[in-house]
């Protein structure tokens, strides 16, 4: 829909990001060559297949000077806090809104899972569906 697109485009390639909520460390501050970010939700089948995929490639990332951000679509905190224990990076957010959280919606994510590819600078190399389409 018309929607869809306009939301989808929100950011593209080149632009800078905007902040995300909940993080520690600002995304230009962390000193990362790059950044992936991961938009996801429990439940969702390609989610869990893409997110044990992050996790086994994860050192190499982090050997790579990439930093690995989560965001989760979770409702339920007990539900997150069991899930994020897997996760071997340090930056895990959720904000229990699901899709509606101010992440998800700056972002312009509407299905799950979203990967966004960043530079140094949080300028966005690119968006995909796929961890392999990282090209990492």
């Amino acid at each position: 829909t018309m929607y869809d697109a306009f939301t989808m485009a929100k950011i593209r390639k080149s632009m800078v990001v905007p902040p995300l909520e909940g993080l520690k460390i600002p995304l230009t501050k962390s000193g990362s060559d790059k950044t992936l970010l991961v938009f996801y939700q429990p439940g969702c089948h390609n989610c869990e297949i893409q997110m044990k995929e992050l996790i086994e490639n994860y050192p190499r990332l982090k050997a790579n000077g990439v930093r690995v951000i989560s965001i989760s679509a979770d409702m339920d905190k007990n539900t997150f806090e069991q899930e994020q224990k897997e996760f071997p990076w340090t930056d895990k957010l959720c904000d229990f809104k699901g899709f509606a959280g101010n992440n998800f919606m700056n972002y312009g994510v509407l299905g799950t899972p979203t990967f966004y590819l960043l530079d140094k600078d949080s300028k966005m190399i690119k968006r995909f569906a796929f961890f392999e389409d990282a090209k990492l």
